[in-house]
């Protein structure tokens, strides 16, 4: 039986910590993570993990690893929410907002941030312990009808892929 819920957890790409921006929420990506971004929205489209709603942490490293990975990945036309509570979401938060999401979507993609993405594995699959990586890409799945029966422990981890991973195509990734 295929999953009913795919729960796809993105860590936002490399910052630039030079960026000379005051607060940590205005930190930009830097050249490394724009190219992370790139390769894993063209990786999330070639094996078929283009979700059909996008929310995203406001912080503008968040933001851009979302429109970047889209905009290569070839699915801008993916509904975007960015929402204030992702920032510094743990797993409580992400429980909250999973009670929230429309059940027809079946496949959604939250963008944020360490230590709350891996904390959140850990808990919605019963235990796994990771560390997800400056652009990490988790796949959760869940076998329930509806967003709200996700609960902790009943996802499955089926994918945690880290962009260094990916060799990008001949010529860059743009």
């Amino acid at each position: 039986m295929s999953p009913l819920r795919t729960l796809l957890l993105l860590r936002h790409a490399k910052s630039d910590w030079t960026a000379g921006v005051v607060g940590d929420h205005d930190r930009p990506l830097s050249g490394r993570g724009r190219e992370a971004a790139a390769i894993m929205g063209r990786l999330m489209a070639h094996a078929g993990l283009v979700p059909e709603l996008c929310l995203t942490s406001t912080a503008v490293r968040a933001a851009d690893t979302l429109a970047r990975a889209a905009r290569h990945g070839g699915w801008e036309d993916v509904p975007v929410e960015a929402r204030p509570a992702l920032y510094g979401a743990g797993p409580k938060e992400v429980i909250a907002l999973l009670g929230r999401l429309p059940d027809d979507a079946g496949c959604v993609l939250l963008v944020g941030h360490e230590p709350g993405w891996s904390e959140t594995i850990g808990v919605l699959t019963g235990g796994s312990s990771v560390r997800m990586a400056t652009g990490t890409l988790a796949r959760i799945e869940f076998q329930v009808e509806r967003w709200a029966e996700c609960r902790r422990g009943a996802g499955i981890l089926t994918a945690l892929i880290a962009p260094r991973l990916v060799k990008p195509p001949p010529g860059g990734t743009g």
